[in-house]
């Protein structure tokens, strides 16, 4: 393929434009083999030159290259930027194409960058990797089969070079903080791996020349509010590259000095002692370094690490619906990148939920994690049945990502469906739903709850015990530990059974309410000894903060066998509970009762069966086809 070979450019978030050019069917075929290609942004250097003193423009040539035999280059992350009437023009081989001035002054700093880089593996030429460029966005087969290899590009680049625009609102500042972090902490810096114990915490940050000043926190707080850190593609950019440095204006600073910051902050109070940040700014920087971290240092060690991947993702921005979905599956462990091409789901001309379709649908055999994806969406196209995640939805919480729960070992048991819409799965039943409390109602904070939170958390909690003493059948102290276990879904929990509680010390056993009239009054209590002593506020509000981790959608539920759960709020008496094998958790399903098939609610913590118990309880039902719709 020539070097005149144009790429279509897209501008800003929502339109296209572009120069539209045939692709040759054998290059094609080389696309489609394996040998796709790398389109390599190589500036010229008078041209761009005179672009930074006349602003009239940049010039560039695509050079063509192949997988495994590209040339030295970096690729470029950024958000597109919004349209703009005023925007400048990239002679790219001979053609005029306008790009946005995001794109304009990216380029252009990369091209400084280059003329002062002194370092060994110095580019020979400024090459670097665009994808609105690169990329033909017009021609749908080329962007699908490009966007397949998206994750390898990233991946075999020198350098990830992350843009998030001119100074602005005090940037400079977030960017000496980031720089004063960097100095100060060599050691978290060239290590992003570093578990969060481990690192410096709050106090030892306002020890930084910036860390005093509340203007440097407020700062990098509304650097972290800038478009990029809300763009979903860059989860795979930054996880795939080797080697990431994040620019704005002039500074620059290795990406490690911002994990380490963003882990300490979100593992320390640097929120209560500063003024200034903004927590919601704050966890958008944090989903990006998260991820990087699944990807890169923890390599997806725990399967239940990829709905930590979909959870974070859920907050992230792209145009194209489909996108939702093909934006991560680079960075997805190697048997789901190997099913999602088997299966074609990279094809920009079918409607998003096919695709959704054609992907979930054969990693059912891999884990059931998507039926617990699918169960806690908050959204669904009318055309996919409820065992498939829309991935455009927001999602509530999963009990299944919860890595200590094994409700049922091994892959699944799947059949054989008569339509892509029914997928049968093997299991059985161990439960049906007698009455629930809902969460929905509670209107609560971040952080600690207040006094009145905690006195509306109590009032929920007391509904769920009496609710629990109609059906349950266990005696009262019996019925106290079960309940405060499964109001915090074990989280004190240590060995293979819920029943085994951490020392005092370290966590709390249970807390016993003494006055339902006021405060919360509270106890610790040792199961073992039965020694009881007064428990602090904080400690209630952390135990507030656990027993409702998504109070939106915390419902409690008993079963008309006697046992205590908790679910989403869509369940409903009369719902039946199941365990499915290659299940983490059981799931609620909703018997159909014109046929014999169900629709999938959501999944469960149901006590006495998070830990396979219910395999070898003597009294078992027997297994069953279950048929989702």
């Amino acid at each position: 393929m020539g070097v005149k070979k144009q790429r279509g450019i897209l501008e800003g978030m929502e339109g296209k434009e572009g120069i539209r050019e045939n692709v040759k069917e054998e290059e094609k075929k080389k696309l489609e083999d394996g040998e796709a290609e790398v389109g390599i942004l190589r500036g010229v250097m008078e041209r761009f030159e005179a672009l930074r003193l006349d602003n009239d423009g940049i010039t560039c040539d695509l050079e063509p290259s192949e997988f495994g035999h590209s040339p030295t280059y970096d690729a470029l992350s950024y958000a597109w930027g919004e349209q703009d009437s005023n925007r400048p023009t990239l002679q790219c081989s001979g053609r005029s194409i306008s790009i946005s001035p995001h794109l304009n002054s990216a380029l252009e700093r990369f091209y400084r960058s280059w003329e002062n880089d002194d370092a060994a593996d110095r580019l020979p030429y400024p090459r670097i990797w665009v994808d609105a460029v690169c990329i033909n966005q017009n021609d749908h087969v080329e962007k699908a089969q490009q966007v397949a290899r998206m994750a390898q590009i990233y991946t075999r680049a020198r350098r990830v070079i992350v843009w998030l625009g001119e100074h602005e609102n005090g940037s400079e500042l977030a960017m000496q903080l980031l720089q004063d972090y960097a100095t100060a902490f060599p050691d978290v810096v060239r290590d992003e791996s570093a578990p969060a114990d481990e690192l410096y915490f709050a106090e030892d940050l306002l020890q930084l020349p910036q860390g005093q000043n509340n203007q440097s926190w407020s700062a990098l707080s509304d650097l972290f509010d800038r478009p990029y850190f809300k763009r979903r593609w860059v989860l795979q950019e930054l996880a795939s590259g080797k080697s990431v440095y994040m620019f704005c204006g002039a500074d620059s600073v290795p990406w490690s000095a911002l994990a380490g910051l963003i882990i300490v902050s979100e593992h320390s109070d640097i929120y209560d002692m500063v003024e200034g940040p903004d927590r919601e700014s704050f966890y958008y920087s944090y989903t990006v370094v998260r991820t990087r971290q699944l990807v890169v240092n923890e390599g997806f060690r725990s399967d239940t690490q990829l709905l930590q991947l979909y959870e974070l993702a859920q907050w992230k921005r792209c145009t194209e619906k489909v996108d939702r979905l093909l934006s991560v599956i680079g960075i997805l462990p190697r048997e789901y990148r190997v099913i999602s091409v088997a299966a074609g789901i990279f094809d920009y001309l079918k409607p998003y939920w096919t695709i959704f379709l054609q992907f979930v649908k054969p990693i059912m055999e891999i884990n059931l994690h998507s039926l617990s994806l699918a169960g806690a969406c908050k959204t669904r196209h009318p055309n996919l049945p409820s065992w498939c995640p829309d991935f455009t939805s927001e999602f509530t919480y999963m009990y299944s990502e919860d890595s200590r729960f094994v409700a049922a070992t091994g892959r699944p048991v799947l059949g054989g469906s008569p339509t892509d819409q029914i997928l049968q799965c093997r299991g059985f039943q161990v439960g049906t739903l007698l009455a629930k409390v809902d969460g929905d109602k509670l209107s609560l904070s971040m952080g600690h709850h207040t006094r009145e939170e905690s006195q509306e958390i109590l009032l929920w909690e007391r509904t769920c015990y009496v609710l629990a003493q109609r059906a349950s059948m266990l005696d009262k102290a019996v019925l106290d530990d079960t309940l405060s276990r499964v109001l915090v879904r074990d989280f004190d929990a240590v060995g293979p059974t819920a029943y085994e509680y951490y020392d005092q010390r370290t966590t709390w056993h249970k807390i016993m309410t003494e006055s339902y009239s006021g405060w919360k009054q509270a106890h610790w209590h040792n199961v073992e000894t039965g020694d009881s002593k007064p428990c602090s506020t904080e400690a209630v509000a952390e135990y507030d903060k656990l027993v409702l981790i998504d109070g939106e959608d915390t419902t409690f539920f008993t079963t008309v066998q006697g046992r205590l759960g908790l679910s989403n709020s869509k369940i409903q008496p009369k719902d039946v509970v199941y365990v499915l094998y290659g299940g983490k958790a059981p799931f609620v399903l909703r018997p159909n009762h014109n046929d014999n098939t169900m629709q999938l609610v959501g999944d469960a913590y149901l006590d006495g069966v998070m830990y396979g118990e219910a395999l070898t309880a003597d009294n078992k039902m027997p297994d069953e086809w279950v048929n989702l719709v």
